[in-house]
């Protein structure tokens, strides 16, 4: 064979091999990254899956619920809390409305968050917070709500109630059923109580403390539970 054929023959030999090299690594660059993306989306499905665990089960270890969601303890998971502003995290609001009585959030005493509220008597009657008119969501069958609060009084004060009335009607209208959970002691303490309600109706929640008394409320809850 002539020198320049051996020539040629071996440039393409040369040229052949590069090519094949550069083949492979293009597939190796594939499949790394096919790997990566994989491995990406497992961490992504894992972080997702981790949420939704916290989500649903993280007040088993006694940590606060995301911000939206309480503590149901009849399963210890955390499910949507239907009051808004119900830890008095942000400034009052619609939400909430004065009746003889003044509302104020504070930082010095608190169960979560930031703040919590407390309240005293501006006049006579009975002084209270209450909470905006809700309508009791599904079907036009029994549901069951868990209504919670959490109040601490002062020495001075002998008595403190929170309470929930359901209202056959919607707009809170109609005949009212009323549910109270009655708070005696200064420490604070939480507690609750299951209600019947009926969808297509409505609710309302009354936080209320006496003449001359003060008292701190915190994480009020409501949550349906079926």
């Amino acid at each position: 064979m002539k020198p320049t054929l051996r020539k040629a023959q071996g440039n393409i030999e040369y040229i052949l091999l590069i090519a094949a090299a550069a083949v492979i690594v293009i597939i190796g660059l594939i499949l790394i990254r096919g790997n990566v993306l994989y491995q990406g989306g497992q961490t992504a499905q894992a972080n997702t899956e981790q949420w939704n665990a916290t989500v649903t089960h993280n007040c088993d270890l006694g940590i606060p619920c995301p911000n939206g969601y309480a503590c149901y303890n009849g399963n210890a998971t955390c499910m949507p809390n239907l009051l808004t502003n119900p830890g008095f995290e942000v400034t009052l609001g619609a939400e909430w409305t004065e009746v003889t009585a003044s509302a104020t959030r504070t930082t010095e005493t608190k169960v979560e968050g930031s703040y919590s509220m407390v309240l005293n008597a501006t006049g006579a009657g009975n002084p209270l917070l209450r909470s905006s008119c809700y309508a009791a969501a599904g079907a036009a069958v029994q549901h069951n709500l868990v209504f919670s609060a959490k109040a601490a009084l002062n020495a001075s004060t002998s008595i403190a109630t929170a309470r929930i009335t359901t209202y056959d009607a919607a707009a809170c209208g109609g005949a009212p059923t009323t549910t109270e959970l009655t708070f005696t002691r200064t420490r604070w303490t939480s507690k609750d109580v299951t209600v019947a309600v009926t969808g297509g109706t409505s609710y309302q929640v009354e936080l209320q403390t006496y003449p001359s008394n003060a008292t701190w409320f915190d994480d009020i809850s409501v949550i349906q539970v079926n």
